[in-house]
């Protein structure tokens, strides 16, 4: 047991020396909670949608998607989605830059049977870096 405390000690002791004495071009960034981490690309810019979709029935095991318009993205891009209610058990959600100026929201149905989703509101967030 105490050998295995100490090689733990010993593993984190090397990581929080690394990033003490790091020599590399990574900014240190601080978040809120005054947590740091190794950042090689800062964000550039962040773009915020909170809108309703609405979805047709997605039978079961399979996905449906709306695309949205938003000038700018070209596929380089973090899409985050998170609805802002609570959405019908058994649907998956999420998001990515599909074409130039086009996001997909993606709902997928996991369960055995279909599901006729209702319109929702998304919070998506797009982040380019």
């Amino acid at each position: 047991m105490i050998a295995l405390v100490t090689l733990a000690t010993l593993l984190i002791a090397s990581v929080v020396a690394f990033a003490i004495n790091s020599s590399n071009s990574h900014a240190a960034i601080r978040s809120a909670r005054g947590v740091q981490s190794l950042c090689s690309t800062p964000v550039q810019a962040t773009c915020v949608i909170e809108d309703e979709y609405a979805f047709p029935s997605i039978a079961a095991h399979s996905s449906a998607e709306v695309n949205i318009t938003v000038s700018g993205v070209d596929g380089w891009e973090e899409v985050t989605v998170t609805p802002t209610g609570a959405p019908e058990a058994g649907l998956m959600w999420g998001g990515r830059v599909s074409a130039v100026d086009t996001v997909t929201l993606r709902l997928v149905n996991v369960t055995s049977s279909a599901i006729t989703p209702g319109q929702l509101k998304y919070l998506i967030v797009v982040r380019s870096y």
